[in-house]
């Protein structure tokens, strides 16, 4: 396995960023074709997908990064049962439009469908439907693993620890090569979606809690930027797989239209955008006629690509927040003083004029996964905040108030985490360091995040 080649157009070797294109660090890249070359660098090394976490949890400066993004292929598929098995480089998207017209769709499906199934599988995502149907883990059924000492191993539940912490542990316990997956099957490819609009925060928060409103699907924008009495104001959006009866006749009078899976060409975002593009005046303007006209919508029916990842359609969408880049930001604080901890959130977030127009808001369901997973009961709130001076203290303020709610941040999204906040965060962290020097005790899989935690 040779380092990609530095002369070669659009393939800079010594340059890695997050999707929010912070940080940005020196590192060594490495593309296997075949399975048979993905194994570990000569040094410290850490396997990443396609990019599209946040901080730095698929970065490792100096080190040794190999990129399975072509290690995409599907090498079983039982159509009784929807059991998928397939190589960690197979992206969402390359198996939507796979499945889907063959009536089946992923089980769980972040807010993107650029991720690789081993990416999943290290960060353990979840989507809208967590509360219900729990996090990427349920649905795997098995994983092939390449250890710390080149050798490889397959894994079931049955194998306890060395399957469970593989989940939410960040590629930090060895290099997934295969995974089998159960995948849900659906008999349409459109969504049937109900929005209900909210004047503010706990309006929203009433609505979620609202079992009548629920459904197999749930998620709410919430407005950042509104202040006063309409703070916190926002769309709850909950929606299922619509079924053939459900549709209207336009749809059941062409069956072969049914599922079919048509994403359309994504297009560019033209230009980096300015600085002031993002200014407070100018996304409070927006997010005032977001807000009225989402709320319009009232039911009906979309195709699932637009209700899973509507910024799918936008390539190079991380443009819109300009050359320094934006983090992204996500918590979770149990139900039980979770409304006063989003509240005052939101609060800190509106005070320090923290421009996001991506923030979404969610309820989980039972914790999954091993001991760094991020899932567990309670609101969770995600988002986008463009990279300015005092950013990072401002995170570091929400950490804070996080933690002494009894809450934690995703770390496939961090950027600021400190370790003894992490540790509060996390308090079954001390298991997976130990798990971690069992399977690893040369410290060969590594990331800055884990670095930056004290990890390894």
């Amino acid at each position: 396995m040779k380092p990609l080649d530095n002369k070669r157009p659009g393939r800079a070797v010594d340059q890695l960023e997050s999707w929010g294109r912070y940080p940005r660090v020196p590192a060594r890249l490495f593309r296997p074709e075949r399975m048979r070359d993905f194994h570990a660098g000569e040094g410290p090394s850490l396997a990443r997908g396609l990019g599209r976490s946040y901080g730095d949890a698929a970065l490792l400066t100096d080190g040794d990064v190999v990129l399975s993004e072509r290690l995409d292929r599907c090498l079983e598929f039982n159509p009784e049962t929807g059991v998928l098995r397939a190589e960690a480089g197979l992206s969402l998207d390359a198996l939507i439009r796979a499945f889907v017209p063959q009536g089946w769709f992923v089980p769980v499906t972040p807010g993107t469908a650029f991720c690789t199934l081993g990416g999943c599988v290290a960060a353990n995502v979840h989507g809208k439907n967590h509360h219900r149907d729990g996090s990427f883990r349920q649905g795997v059924t098995s994983l092939e693993m390449l250890t710390a000492d080149g050798s490889v191993r397959d894994l079931t539940p049955a194998d306890g620890d060395d399957f469970e912490f593989a989940f939410g542990g960040m590629g930090l316990t060895g290099m997934i090569r295969e995974v089998e997956l159960q995948l849900r099957p659906i008999t349409t490819s459109m969504m049937m979606v109900r929005h209900s609009v909210a004047g503010n925060l706990p309006e929203l928060m009433a609505q979620m809690d609202d079992e009548a409103r629920d459904d197999q699907y749930s998620v709410a924008w919430v407005d950042l930027l509104a202040r006063g009495e309409r703070a916190g104001r926002g769309v709850l959006m909950t929606g299922h797989h619509a079924e053939i009866n459900e549709l209207p006749m336009r749809y059941a009078a062409h069956p072969e239209t049914l599922l079919t899976d048509r994403p359309g060409r994504a297009r560019p975002f033209p230009f980096e955008a300015p600085t002031w593009l993002l200014s407070p005046g100018n996304l409070r303007l927006f997010n005032s006629m977001y807000h009225k006209w989402q709320g319009r919508k009232g039911t009906f029916f979309t195709p699932l690509r637009t209700f899973f990842h509507p910024l799918d359609a936008i390539r190079n969408w991380n443009r819109m927040y300009g050359k320094p880049g934006f983090v992204q930001y996500q918590f979770v604080v149990p139900f039980e003083s979770g409304r006063e901890a989003v509240t005052e959130a939101i609060s800190r977030l509106n005070a320090a004029q923290a421009s996001s127009f991506l923030a979404v808001l969610k309820r989980m369901g039972a914790s999954d996964g091993g001991p760094l997973s991020f899932p567990m009961p309670g609101y969770t709130l995600a988002l986008d905040i463009p990279l300015r001076e005092g950013v990072i203290d401002l995170l570091n303020n929400l950490d804070a108030l996080v933690a002494d709610h009894g809450g934690r941040v995703y770390l496939a999204k961090d950027s600021a985490l400190r370790p003894d906040t992490f540790r509060r965060m996390y308090p079954e962290w001390e298991r997976f360091v130990i798990h971690k020097r069992q399977v690893d005790p040369d410290g060969r899989w590594q990331s800055d995040l884990a670095r930056r935690l004290e990890l390894v």
